[in-house]
């Protein structure tokens, strides 16, 4: 289930955040974090929330695709596989916080915080994929 943060709704709203054409990347966040709406840069999060082993990605997500769900009422806005590239082991992310880059930080517009369901497994040094969910790594209902 993904919450969105008031930054990434204003941004869809006035043309920031374009899907597929914006910079989106992900950090992974450790279960101590509790969605905040009101988070609005990356460091009001990352700060003592991110993983401590977590390479940031490297280049935006890509496979970025909106598919309208008539039946459901709501569009999905869904991306390829995130794949942390040697994920050393340490702590397990329990959330994915999507995010416009910017080089620092305190800049990096948070757009939404995606808690998927079960359990994740802990990182072991090989690569780290987040396989996103028939449902997208988003939903914004009608």
């Amino acid at each position: 289930m993904a919450g969105f943060n008031t930054t990434g709704i204003e941004l869809a709203y006035n043309g920031g955040l374009i899907w597929g054409t914006t910079d989106v990347r992900a950090a992974l966040i450790k279960s101590s974090y509790t969605h905040d709406p009101d988070n609005e840069y990356l460091d009001d999060i990352t700060t003592t929330h991110e993983i401590s082993q977590a390479p940031r990605l490297s280049s935006a997500i890509g496979s970025c695709v909106i598919s309208v769900d008539d039946v459901n009422n709501r569009i999905e806005l869904d991306c390829e596989d995130i794949t942390y590239p040697s994920l050393a082991a340490g702590d397990t992310p329990d959330k994915i916080q999507f995010y416009v880059y910017n080089v620092s930080d305190s800049a990096a517009k948070a757009l939404w915080c995606l808690e998927k369901s079960g359990s994740w497994p802990a990182p072991d040094g090989n690569n780290y994929t987040i396989t996103m969910d028939a449902d997208g790594a988003a939903q914004v209902a009608a």
